[in-house]
């Protein structure tokens, strides 16, 4: 069996198994709540000058990741349905920084311990946001996990503290396509030195001593850093690809017990 059958077979699917579309007596309304809360957040001020009505980076990131969550969840195998789900409650895992002050969320350099308090309770903002749509459907459900839970990490240091069985892979999927979009898209707010292109990114993804290594999990990196190599094609030198393909493709290989079945409730944390 091979690495997608094996990651896509242990995918707890129940919460993503709906159909969402404009047959759904709460389309209307559930679209107006999310385009509403994305023009919020397109419009959100910046430390930063930016030419008047652009996006804010935190809009255009919450697209990118969007898209990627649905073309990885497509590129595992899940059904569309599933992949158009997730990428719907995506769109929506950031809308907690409309809560976070401008100066926190755009300032340069190291944020203080407070300021980094503040930042971290973005997730509990999202969801609360999400929440007060006040529409009982399983999208709202599945958003709010997700604005909750993204910043989990396979090694138990993320916000919550939540670590291995305990993740089910729909966080680790979105968790994953959001630190790269963070990680490798330019900020207003970085220096050269501190942007990293999307190959050292997925290089500190993949490298057991680099900085991303122990927070994604390496089942889904793999994979997903594979799809990102044919997608970047002719954006990546000949190198890059080589020494990429040393970690693709010489990585020792999972075993089917390292396929454990994804949890389909998340546990309530404070």
């Amino acid at each position: 069996m091979d690495h997608l059958t094996r990651l896509r077979q242990a995918f707890n699917l129940k919460p993503l198994d709906f159909i969402f579309g404009p047959d759904d007596p709460h389309y209307a309304a559930l679209t107006a709540f999310r385009d509403q809360q994305l023009q919020l957040l397109h419009n959100k001020p910046s430390l930063e000058k930016r030419p008047a009505g652009a996006p804010s980076d935190t809009y255009l990131h919450s697209l990118r990741v969007a898209e990627d969550v649905y073309n990885f969840a497509m590129y595992i195998g899940l059904p569309e349905h599933a992949a158009d789900n997730l990428r719907w409650a995506v769109s929506l895992h950031d809308i907690g920084k409309l809560d976070v002050p401008v100066e926190i969320l755009n300032k340069p350099g190291k944020l203080t311990d407070e300021e980094f308090k503040e930042m971290q309770r973005h997730t509990e903002y999202g969801a609360n946001r999400i929440q007060n749509s006040n529409i009982d459907h399983p999208i709202i459900k599945l958003a709010v996990d997700i604005a909750k839970y993204h910043h989990e990490r396979a090694d138990g240091r993320g916000y919550y503290g939540m670590a291995g069985q305990d993740i089910p892979n729909r966080v680790r999927l979105v968790q994953l396509c959001d630190i790269y979009d963070a990680v490798s898209a330019p900020r207003a707010y970085r220096t050269n030195q501190e942007q990293l292109t999307p190959y050292e990114t997925m290089k500190n993804l993949l490298d057991p001593h680099g900085f991303l290594y122990d927070a994604v999990d390496q089942r889904f990196a793999i994979p997903f850093c594979l799809l990102k190599v044919n997608l970047l094609e002719g954006d990546l030198s000949k190198e890059h690809h080589k020494m990429l393909e040393h970690y693709l493709l010489d990585s020792e290989p999972f075993q089917d017990e390292d396929f454990w079945p994804s949890p389909d409730k998340i546990r309530i944390l404070d």
